[in-house]
């Protein structure tokens, strides 16, 4: 006959005590990814401190957009001067003379590259460096809208034809990883605190949710902005 398991039980409190690997913990580890279940998490996350944060990148973009537009409005030299090295940027990486799907994969793995860089250097405490990146893209928005008013392009046409229709994907999806950068920015720096460390979590637990919010929200946001500006943008702006 077999001996049948011995329920040890808590004095105090009348339970067993935690073996660590829950039969719990074992049935969630077995269940299917649900992915509503995912986003529903994420979003009740994000009502908290990364929508401030999130808000924060919204103004700081916009911010750097209207500084950028009326310097470089005022000074048509240097605006044409920084379109022309951005446009031997993208020619050196490769964007010009690529179509449909490859010019698809060249702009969303560029883009995902700057949204990891984004959110990886909210490792470093104190600084909140992920902040350049709302500034960096705002200002540089800023530089073609300035230009464009000189060249004596229609700039309404630009932006609703060339822009607005991958940029409305875009500009969130860097702005989240943004955000995500400077909360994560703030609790390395809470764990310089030996009295915070220990409230904050483990570094390897705080990394690791940063990175499951940048794959459910900035990832498919990259994808539709790609997408959008690989087969779509090339014929609005033949109109």
């Amino acid at each position: 006959m077999k001996d049948k398991p011995i329920n040890v039980t808590d004095p105090l409190s009348g339970q067993e005590p935690d073996r660590g690997d829950s039969d719990a913990d074992k049935q969630r580890q077995r269940r299917p990814l649900n992915i509503p279940a995912l986003y529903g998490e994420e979003w009740t996350s994000f009502k908290g401190r990364p929508s401030r944060f999130f808000v924060f990148c919204l103004v700081l973009f916009f911010a750097a957009l209207i500084v950028s537009h009326v310097y470089f409005q005022a000074h048509p030299e240097q605006a044409a001067k920084r379109v022309s090295e951005e446009i031997q940027k993208l020619s050196q990486k490769g964007f010009f003379g690529k179509t449909g799907a490859g010019l698809f994969l060249r702009v969303l793995l560029n883009n995902l590259r700057a949204t990891l860089i984004v959110l990886a250097i909210g490792l470093i405490p104190y600084l909140f460096l992920s902040a350049i990146g709302p500034l960096l893209n705002g200002g540089l928005v800023g530089v073609f809208t300035a230009y464009l008013q000189h060249a004596g392009l229609s700039l309404a046409h630009a932006v609703w034809a060339g822009l607005a229709p991958h940029a409305v994907f875009e500009i969130p999806a860097m702005l989240y990883a943004a955000s995500l950068g400077l909360e994560l920015s703030q609790k390395m720096t809470r764990k310089m605190n030996p009295a915070e460390a220990a409230k904050s979590g483990p570094f390897v637990r705080l990394l690791l949710r940063a990175i499951r919010s940048w794959a459910l929200i900035v990832v498919p946001l990259l994808a539709a902005a790609a997408a959008v500006e690989a087969f779509i943008t090339p014929a609005l702006l033949r109109l």
